[in-house]
């Protein structure tokens, strides 16, 4: 299955290729609010979902290696972290332009 998240100012969603909506509000920063929204996609992915993000720092930190230098993102980030070894997905960056998920956020 495909899975599109994406978060922003007060709010999260995760949108598959089903049609399922998952919206959620949420308090924080935007990048706090995009791991949020990973970790919610995480969290209904399926073993071996492919994840579709439009935040680089979020998707490259998760999949490329890039430090956390923010002390407030590293609890998430962890989180995140496990969920994507246990459900075995693919997380990929898409542009804002492609992402279902910002879209339902617009």
């Amino acid at each position: 299955m495909q899975i599109w998240c994406d978060g922003g100012v007060g709010r999260i969603c995760v949108t598959n290729d089903n049609g399922e909506v998952f919206i959620e509000h949420v308090e924080g920063t935007c990048n706090e609010n995009e791991y949020r929204a990973m970790i919610l996609a995480l969290t209904k992915a399926q073993k071996g979902d492919l994840i579709f993000a439009d935040s680089q720092l979020v998707v490259n930190q998760l999949t490329k290696g890039w430090k956390v230098k923010k002390a407030h993102l590293y609890p998430l980030f962890c989180e995140a972290s496990k969920l994507l070894k246990e459900k075995e997905c693919t997380i990929e960056w898409t542009s804002r332009d492609f992402n279902r998920a910002g879209f339902i956020l617009e």
